[in-house]
């Protein structure tokens, strides 16, 4: 095993620069990082998985049946909707907290126990925040479309925020905002990259859904069949549903943003290295 390096996460960078550094992030703590995630985010993604296959589509079973949209189908989509939430906030909190907790010891010997100690005080309020953010941008999406896209990025780091900061969601809200201002084309940009590079990578747990979707009206052409059969696509498309895992990636690549805006914008980085040679090397009262 070669020696650690530690990656400066406190830096500037350009897109380029931190799309490689999340990757050699991801490289290098691979092992730490993947078992956090699994552990932490896995049991309630099962759980997630369990209710969309069993619940979730007898609901939307019953729509095809009966044709009429009733209370239950909104109680189950309401559901849904927050299981879904606090896996998805799990997935993307571990990377966060692993990484903060990274900066503060220099090295990649992070346990499973040191993540979850970080993210436990700080779930509800990042879930509260999400769910908050979500609402905006959608309200704002069904106005006009520009302003929703608009607020989507300049919120995009309010969770960071939270999690790294300890801020309150309208400190976070604030702060996201005036990190991101003056750089929002630049986010926008790397917000859809990274996008697309989570989506590609998530393309394998895909696949499976995606034929069996497309191959089960040709093998069962009879109706009563292809209604039975129904029952693959629901594990098809439960086994799709781990790609969430890959998540976590765009949670390095935001991060590793966050921290550029603030070097960017603050230098704490450099402020930080300076106080550490001063307190190296302290220079006393008799030598000026």
């Amino acid at each position: 095993m070669g020696e650690f390096k530690y990656i400066e996460v406190q830096k500037s960078r350009d897109l380029g620069q931190i799309l490689n550094a999340s990757f050699s992030f991801m490289s290098q703590n691979f092992k730490n990082l993947s078992l956090s995630v699994l552990y932490i985010g896995g049991l309630p993604l099962l759980i997630s998985i369990l209710y969309n296959v069993f619940v979730q589509w007898d609901s939307a079973f019953n729509i095809g049946f009966t044709g009429s949209i009733g209370s239950e189908f909104f109680i189950t989509f309401l559901g849904s909707f927050i299981i879904n939430m606090v896996a998805l906030v799990f997935i993307t909190l571990v990377p966060v907290v692993y990484i903060k907790i990274y900066i503060e010891k220099k090295s990649n010997d992070i346990s499973i126990d040191e993540v979850w100690a970080g993210i436990s005080p700080l779930f509800f309020r990042v879930f509260f925040a999400d769910v908050v953010v979500a609402i905006i941008t959608v309200v704002a999406l069904l106005f006009i479309v520009i302003p929703g896209v608009y607020v989507a990025v300049i919120f995009s780091l309010v969770s960071v925020i939270i999690a790294i900061e300890g801020a309150g969601l309208g400190q976070a809200m604030g702060r996201s905002s005036r990190l991101i201002n003056g750089r929002w084309w630049f986010t926008f940009g790397l917000l859809i990259v990274i996008t697309i590079i989570t989506y590609a990578l998530s393309f394998i747990f895909q696949i499976p859904t995606y034929v069996t979707t497309f191959t089960l009206p040709f093998i069962y052409k009879d109706a009563n069949l292809l209604t039975e059969s129904f029952w693959l696509l629901r594990v098809m498309s439960g086994f799709g549903q781990l790609s969430s895992f890959f998540y976590a990636f765009y949670s390095v690549g935001l991060t590793f943003h966050y921290f550029s805006l603030v070097e960017q914008k603050e230098a704490t980085g450099l402020f930080n290295k300076i106080d550490a040679l001063e307190g190296a090397n302290p220079v006393s009262d008799a030598s000026l």
